[in-house]
C-alpha cells in the first residue's frame, strides 16, 4: 500500500485503491481499499482519506461466474462437436436431399429437447421418465404405447445419450416398426438390476409388438442402428444387444450405476398406457 500511495503522490493523483485478502477468524476475506488524496496550493499531499470494504461475496459472485463460463464454454464446444458429427454422418446414410433434411431435422429437435430438459434441471440431472415420454410423443396414443419403471434420474452426459439412443428406436419405429401400424405398439420398461448391491446397473427393455414383419437389411449399419448399438457400450461402458426378431425389434440396454442419480430417494413407480 506504501508504493500505492507514493506512486499517486509522484502522479499526482486525487485517489488510488487496491484489493488484497486477510483472515479473519480462519476465514479468507476480500477487502477493497479505497484512498482519496488532497493536496495544497504548492502541490503536495495534504491529506488522506480511506475507507476499506469487504467485497468477498462479490468476489465469490466472481469466481461462481468464471466457472460457470467456463462450463458453459464446454458444454457449448461439445455440442457443436456433437452437432457436426450427427451433420456429417446423417449426410452419409441419406439417400436424397429430402431423406436428409427430415433426419437432421429430426436429431437436432431431438437434442434441442434433452437441452431444455437439463436447463430446466439446471443440469444437474434428467429424468428417464421424461425422456422416454418426449421421445415418443410425436408417435404415442392411447393404445401404442406402454412406459413402465422406476423414477429414476441420469447424469446430464448419460441422458443425452439415453436421449439419441431413444430417438433413433422411435423414429425406426415410426417408419418401419410397430408404430408405423394401427395395431403395433410399443412396450419400454426398465429397472435396477442389483446382483446383490444396491444400484449395480439400470436395465432398459424396448419391445415392439404387432407392427409388420422385420426385414434385416445386409451390409454397412445405418447411422441410427449404429448409434442404438454402439454409442452408450463405446461411451459409458454398458451393453446393448439389439435384435431384429422378425415379430418386432427388440433392444436390452445396461448401464452402469455411475451414470445415474438417486440421491438416496426411494424409487417410485410410473406407468403410462
Amino acid at each position: 500500500m506504501n508504493a500505492l500511495r507514493i506512486q499517486a503522490f509522484r502522479e499526482r493523483r486525487g485517489e488510488y485503491g487496491a484489493e488484497y485478502r486477510i483472515v479473519r477468524a480462519g476465514e479468507v476475506r476480500w477487502i477493497e481499499s479505497r484512498s482519496f488524496i488532497s493536496y495544497g496550493s504548492d502541490g503536495s499531499p495534504q491529506r488522506v482519506i480511506g475507507v476499506n470494504i469487504d467485497v468477498t461475496e462479490r468476489k465469490r459472485a466472481e469466481e461462481r461466474q468464471g466457472v460457470l463460463v467456463a462450463e458453459l464454454d464446454h458444454r457449448v464446444k461439445n455440442a457443436l462437436a456433437t452437432v457436426s458429427a450427427v451433420v456429417s454422418h446423417t449426410q452419409q446414410g441419406s439417400r436424397s436431399v429430402t431423406d436428409f433434411v427430415a433426419a437432421l431435422d429430426g436429431r437436432i429437435r431431438s437434442m434441442a429437447t434433452t437441452h431444455e430438459l437439463l436447463s430446466s434441471h439446471q443440469w444437474q440431472g434428467v429424468s428417464l421418465t421424461e425422456l422416454v415420454r418426449r421421445e415418443l410423443a410425436p408417435y404415442a396414443t392411447r393404445d401404442n404405447t406402454e412406459i413402465n419403471g422406476p423414477d429414476i434420474l441420469l447424469k446430464p452426459e448419460a441422458g443425452q445419450a439415453m436421449a439419441m439412443v431413444l430417438h433413433e428406436l422411435a423414429t425406426n419405429a415410426a417408419k418401419y416398426g410397430a408404430l408405423s401400424t394401427k395395431n403395433g405398439r410399443v412396450s419400454i420398461r426398465w429397472d435396477w438390476h442389483l446382483n446383490g448391491h444396491p444400484g449395480s446397473h439400470l436395465v432398459f427393455e424396448w419391445r415392439e409388438i404387432g407392427g409388420p414383419p422385420v426385414v434385416v437389411a445386409l451390409g454397412k449399419s445405418s447411422y441410427g442402428t449404429s448409434t442404438i448399438r454402439y454409442l452408450i457400450p463405446y461411451e459409458y461402458g454398458g451393453t446393448v444387444d439389439l435384435v431384429p426378431a422378425p415379430e418386432g425389434v427388440r433392444c436390452r440396454l445396461e448401464l452402469p450405476a455411475v451414470w445415474l442419480i438417486n440421491n438416496g430417494e426411494p424409487l417410485r413407480a410410473t406407468s403410462s398406457n
